[in-house]
Order: C-alpha cells, then sequence, then structure tokens
C-alpha cells in the first residue's frame, strides 16, 4: 500500500528544518508507531517484540538469532516481520504524521513549547 505523498513529503520537509531537534522528534514519532503496533494490531504483542529484536537492538542482531529468542520457525518469522513492518508504516504513516502535522502529538525531546 502505498503512503500518501502529501505525509511524506511534510515529514521530509519537516525533518529538514531542524534536524537536532526532529531527531529526536522523529525517533518518538517511531517509538509511538510501534506502540500503537504493540497495542493495536493482531497478535501485537509478538510483532512488537520482532520490530524491537531486528531494529531497536544495541546491536544488529540477525535473522536466525531473533527466531531462536523468540521460538518461531523460519517461515512464521518472516511472515510476521512483514506483518509488523506493513502495520507498523500504516500506523505511522496514517496516524503518527497527520497527528504530528495538525501538531495533537508532541515529541517529548528536543521540541520548545510554542
Amino acid at each position: 500500500m502505498p503512503y500518501p505523498r502529501q505525509h511524506v513529503a511534510w515529514l521530509s520537509n519537516w525533518f529538514h528544518d531542524d534536524i537536532s531537534c526532529s531527531l529526536y522528534g522523529l525517533s518518538d514519532m517511531i517509538y509511538r508507531g510501534m506502540t500503537l503496533v504493540k497495542f493495536y494490531a493482531p497478535n501485537g504483542v509478538m510483532l512488537s517484540e520482532i520490530l524491537h529484536s531486528c531494529f531497536c537492538s544495541h546491536y544488529n542482531k540477525k535473522d536466525v538469532e531473533v527466531q531462536q529468542e523468540l521460538g518461531i520457525g523460519r517461515t512464521s518469522f518472516y511472515k510476521m516481520k512483514k506483518q509488523a513492518l506493513g502495520y507498523l508504516g500504516f500506523y505511522f504513516y496514517e496516524i503518527v504524521v497527520p497527528q504530528a502535522k495538525d501538531k495533537r502529538f508532541k515529541p517529548s525531546l528536543g521540541v520548545e513549547e510554542e
């Protein structure tokens, strides 16, 4: 599913406006998207574990390590990883970005109150 171009363009402009504030804001936005996956996607706890293990650990884990850590088979792992990224993309571009654009979601670090 392609993401709405207006959100991608706005996010790009917002990120380039002030790089120091935007890094913290973007990090908060991604964390919010991952939280939405955990609580609102079907099988969200497992999907969020896959996202955290693959993309948010202090070192780059190989897919085999994540599979063994979670105790799931290879086919199931890749299906769930694809689902997790799909849900994250959907929640990020359909909920988090529009809320940030409308200033309903304020990142916690690096952004001063208006």
